[in-house]
């Protein structure tokens, strides 16, 4: 039987979930603005840290290197900060190409395997429901390409909130890491059109909907 704070936070993550696959419908048909759905997407991650998931702490993979190192105020802007890169690094991963999919259920497959270890039954539901879902999009070949692009975000999303849930766990910094690792395509081609536009000054003035990570995909460089 589930616990009363597993079920709570379950629910937060399927509803937070179907905010961003709405956000991501309201943004592939009306074009919002960068700074209206970076406001947005801060919104849908206070609303996941309101139930019970942010990054309180990390502990170090080994006892001799330490133990936990608790973040107190950086707690809520570190998760926010996490959930928006990874959350746009996949939403942009359409972008290199119909990749998103693939990418997905490779970290899926990932983080599969790290609850499996670490018994960790709510990871391993997210996961299992996350592959599911991912494995249906990369066999439905004859839609048009882009037509699910909307659920993007949300893909994106569900591993950021994973990898916070497992961070409570001995291999903390290791969970942290692998999204680094697996999403390493997509979080360095956002880096690299940061850098790529602030330095050829493509977005005049400043602002929050001139920051560069949400630019549309006509002026961010891309990396191949």
């Amino acid at each position: 039987m589930l616990e009363t704070g597993m079920v709570f936070k379950i629910a937060g993550i399927i509803i937070c979930s179907a905010l961003m696959i709405i956000l991501g419908r309201a943004d592939r048909k009306k074009k919002l603005p960068t700074g209206t759905k970076l406001i947005f997407q801060v919104l849908i991650s206070l609303i996941i840290i309101y139930f019970g998931i942010k990054i309180e702490f990390l502990r170090a993979p080994s006892s001799s290197l330490g133990g936990y190192l608790y973040l107190s105020y950086l707690s809520i802007p570190l998760t926010i900060i996490w959930l928006i890169s990874i959350t746009n690094s996949i939403g942009q991963a359409d972008e290199l190409g119909d990749i998103t999919p693939y990418i997905v259920f490779i970290a899926s497959l990932t983080f599969l395997v790290v609850s499996l270890v670490q018994r960790q039954g709510l990871i391993l539901a997210e996961v299992l429901s996350l592959i599911m879902a991912v494995i249906a999009f990369i066999f439905i070949k004859y839609l048009p390409r882009g037509k699910f692009s909307s659920y993007y975000m949300s893909f994106g999303f569900i591993l950021a909130v994973i990898a916070i849930v497992g961070v409570s766990k001995s291999t903390a910094a290791l969970t942290l890491l692998i999204p680094f690792l697996i999403l390493g395509v997509p979080i360095i081609d956002s880096s690299y059109s940061i850098v790529a536009n602030y330095a050829r000054q493509e977005s005049p003035g400043s602002g929050i909907g001139k920051f560069p990570l949400f630019s549309e995909s006509g002026s961010r460089s891309r990396l191949r």
